[in-house]
């Protein structure tokens, strides 16, 4: 009786199907860029490569104590060419609390995290990038200090996501640029 209990707790808490919240299309498409396993090469102002690879994708529930249960949907990326060992991943997730709220995802990169994306001033910029010359029409810029800080020893300055390629720049507080070269 007791294991047969665990296992309808366990699918009960570890599923999103349609009795749980539903993610909408917008909120699915920040997702769309990566599958597990991928491996993303970006290429420096200084000649460096950094190799990252799609770590962890997730989608489960997160259990809430004060309401129902809420769907959780995370990619994790890792870096090779990693400045400090402590934040070596970037990372994407995005919880949905209320089926009628348009909800939208929280990222980290290397340490440096988003603050508010709901206010986030680069919504939908388009921007081209200096090295590959390669244009982004769906872009939100995080800078430290405007809208995104960074955790003790963090190193970055700025980080580039499109909602359509994932993670297209980023740059260290030293000034080295990384930009998206091949995926």
């Amino acid at each position: 009786m007791k294991i047969v209990l665990s296992i309808l707790l366990l699918l009960l808490f570890c599923s999103c199907d349609s009795s749980d919240r539903q993610f909408s299309k917008d909120e699915l498409d920040w997702f769309v860029a990566y599958k597990k396993g991928q491996i993303i090469i970006f290429k420096s102002n200084l000649g460096n490569f950094d190799t990252i690879i799609v770590s962890e994708t997730t989608n489960g529930n997160t259990i809430n104590l004060f309401k129902s249960r809420d769907c959780k949907k995370n990619i994790m990326l890792t870096s090779n060419f990693c400045k400090n060992r402590k934040y070596c991943d970037v990372e994407i997730s995005i919880d949905k609390e209320e089926d009628e709220l348009q909800n939208f995802p929280s990222f980290n990169a290397f340490g440096l995290y988003s603050i508010d994306l709901n206010n986030n001033h680069a919504y939908g910029q388009s921007v081209t990038l200096k090295m590959t010359h390669r244009k982004y029409t769906s872009v939100y810029i995080f800078e430290l200090g405007l809208n995104a800080y960074n955790l003790e020893n963090g190193y970055l300055k700025s980080f580039f996501w499109d909602k359509r390629e994932g993670l297209i720049c980023y740059e260290n507080l030293a000034g080295e640029v990384f930009e998206l070269l091949k995926k």
